[in-house]
């Protein structure tokens, strides 16, 4: 797990700032690539090492590979074929090695960096769908002329892009690496800024500045380096989440049962692999329960330890039931305790770590944060089970409504206007906008997602922030990029399922898990999105995969029969009490946050009449919406 940054194009790359901003990725070791290329242009290759397979200095990066395919040493001067750098795991690396020793190549280290090396200069493209991994790297074939950037099948690793002045091409691990190249302006994105506050995130390719933009889950691009400027840039596909939920399963159900057995026993076993200390983030509910009992079973209660959020800075405390699955497997459980007189330094600390502001992600960062303290390095979460499963919230239900109240049928019109009226009556005019929006958004499952997980009403947007009142930006493409043909091919409650992978999935949960558990250098593995597992899932119809009054049934048989009483328990997860901070000690930072957006975006906010907008009692979801526009803040002001 590490971080990369590089640059084509005619100027030189400041290159001591971007290693600074990537250097909490990676706080055990950097390095630095750059060679003049014909025309005039530069290459530059960055790395910053967080060190986890392999401790020895033959994985250390940019790798390097001579004309007979030689691993160099950072201090060779001979001309290199390959370099590279990567940030991630390839949990499939032995047996791709295994492969390539077959096809002649002689390993000289024992990590995945040298695998991505050979593979890509015995297969080149043709490698990363055989990758199983969470990734994005830069492989430059130096006879070729060519550098290839690609990013992993889920979007589990973020790589971010941006067209430079000079046509050149910036990329980085996270944007704040891009902005301290000094190669790319500051300009804030209008049309990402209300797409936030709709989701409490950014919707990808989109970010918060207006040329930096996120590569693309599952493609590859290769860049000619030959070809002059402006750089070519085209991105292409190796892996497709709809059509992947479009295949066919090719077995019987009872088969396929077993199947999904063996994928994610086989998934969270691969993931095992570590030099370093390693642990389980553990709340007590089904994912992250059989997540400690098959590491268990496989490392042993000695390898594992397990971590817990609770105690006053929660909504609700769900410490006793994790403690009490550790303890059945006699397993180290720390839990989280932050005192009274830290919790506003570390949140305040939470919040700075964000490369991106989003309205999610502090507490994780607090549990990152405890958990390297104690000396871990890399983590297991139960993060997507809950999207790929599609068996926690809305897939279900959101299906079940398209299907009753089709667009423009009269029954929708019925449940409009009384939905409209009585939300008047009970919750208020912003209340009955929404269920207004929901109904109008049942023509297509995406937009219908956006709409059940959004923040602010469209009617408050246009008070809070009047730039949204720009038609240009109120006719912009809100919908996600899919293949339409195979999006639309799939079922109701497929499209769905698909449309919050990609979205809330991938723009909130994957993006700010990486970036807070980075910002301690910790390492942060999801065995429920392993490449092959996901296949297994997503090809599953829903008659295989099962329903009824237990979520996700297929998960809950593979637990002991002491685990499934995690079953029985409501869905509760690491959720902060930020109503308490705001009307508490984050009340300040509030206030400075809404005088930062509204002299630097252009918002118009009143700070006080917005934390009187929260009940009196515990309306965390309202506190949640104050909470994106407190994150926006502190981005900006850091800018």
């Amino acid at each position: 797990m590490c971080g990369i940054a590089g640059y084509i194009g005619r100027k030189e790359m400041r290159y001591e700032p971007v290693l600074a901003a990537l250097r909490h990725r990676g706080p055990d070791g950097e390095g630095m690539w750059k060679a003049d290329q014909p025309d005039g242009l530069k290459l530059t290759l960055l790395h910053t090492r967080l060190k986890i397979i392999d401790l020895s200095e033959k994985a250390a990066q940019p790798m390097r590979l001579d004309s007979a395919l030689r691993l160099q040493s950072a201090r060779s001067t001979e001309e290199s074929r390959y370099v590279g750098v990567y940030n991630g795991e390839i949990f499939n690396f032995r047996e791709l090695r295994e492969e390539l020793i077959g096809r002649g190549h002689r390993f000289e280290g024992s990590g995945d960096t040298e695998v991505l090396l050979r593979g890509f200069a015995e297969w080149g493209v043709q490698l990363f769908p055989k990758l199983d991994g969470m990734f994005a790297l830069a492989i430059h074939d130096v006879a070729r002329r060519c550098l290839c950037l690609a990013r992993d099948h889920a979007g589990i690793k973020p790589l971010y892009h941006a067209r430079t002045p000079d046509g050149g091409i910036c990329f980085a691990s996270e944007t704040r690496a891009i902005l301290a190249s000094g190669l790319v302006e500051r300009s804030l994105n209008p049309a990402a800024i209300l797409d936030y506050l709709e989701t409490g995130s950014f919707r990808e390719p989109a970010t918060l500045y207006e040329g930096i933009r996120a590569f693309p889950a599952g493609h590859y691009a290769e860049i000619s380096i030959g070809e002059g400027l402006p750089v070519p840039l085209c991105f292409q596909r190796f892996w497709s989440l709809e059509e992947m939920a479009g295949e066919s399963p090719g077995h019987s159900a009872v088969e396929w049962q077993e199947l999904h057995r063996e994928h994610l026993v086989a998934s969270i076993r691969s993931q095992l692999t570590s030099d370093v200390p390693l642990g389980v983030f553990l709340s007590g509910g089904i994912d992250s329960t059989l997540l400690l009992e098959q590491a268990v079973e496989a490392g042993g209660a000695d390898q594992i330890r397990a971590f817990t959020l609770g105690g006053e800075l929660t909504e609700r405390d769900e410490i006793a039931a994790a403690r009490a699955t550790a303890a059945r497997l006699g397993v180290r459980h720390d839990t989280v305790s932050v005192s009274e007189s830290e919790r506003v330094s570390w949140v305040r600390d939470a919040l700075d770590s964000l490369d991106l502001p989003s309205a999610d992600g502090i507490n994780l960062a607090l549990v990152s944060r405890a958990a390297r303290a104690q000396g871990l390095a890399v983590v297991l979460s139960g993060t997507g089970a809950d999207e790929l499963h599609g068996d926690y919230g809305h897939p279900r239900r959101l299906a079940r409504l398209m299907r009753l109240f089709p667009k423009n049928a009269f029954g929708a019109s019925l449940v409009r206007g009384a939905g409209a009226a009585l939300s008047k009556v009970i919750r208020g005019d912003g209340r009955a906008v929404r269920i207004t929006s929901l109904i109008d958004s049942f023509e297509s499952a995406e937009e219908l997602v956006l709409e059940k997980r959004r923040y602010f009403a469209s009617t408050e947007i246009l008070r809070l922030f009047p730039p949204a009142r720009d038609p240009m930006l109120l006719e912009r493409e809100r919908r996600l990029v899919f293949n339409r043909e195979a999006l639309l091919s799939l079922g109701l409650r497929e499209q769905i399922r698909v449309a919050d992978i990609a979205g809330y999935l991938r723009n909130t949960l994957l993006r700010d898990g990486d970036v807070v558990t980075m910002a301690h250098g910790l390492e942060m593995r999801v065995p429920y999105l392993g490449r092959r597992y996901m296949e297994c899932v997503l090809c599953a119809p829903e008659e295989f995969t099962g329903s009824g009054p237990v979520p996700k049934p297929r998960l809950v048989e593979l637990l002991s029969p002491e685990g499934r009483v995690a079953a029985a328990r409501p869905k509760i997860g690491f959720n902060i009490d930020t109503r308490r901070l705001l009307t508490g000690p984050m009340c300040p930072l509030f206030m400075g946050a809404v005088e930062t957006l509204n002299g630097s975006a252009n918002f118009k906010l009143d700070g006080k009449a917005l934390l009187a907008s929260m009940s009196a009692g515990n309306d965390q979801r309202r506190a949640r919406r104050l909470w994106a526009l407190l994150s926006l803040g502190v981005c900006l002001a850091r800018r």
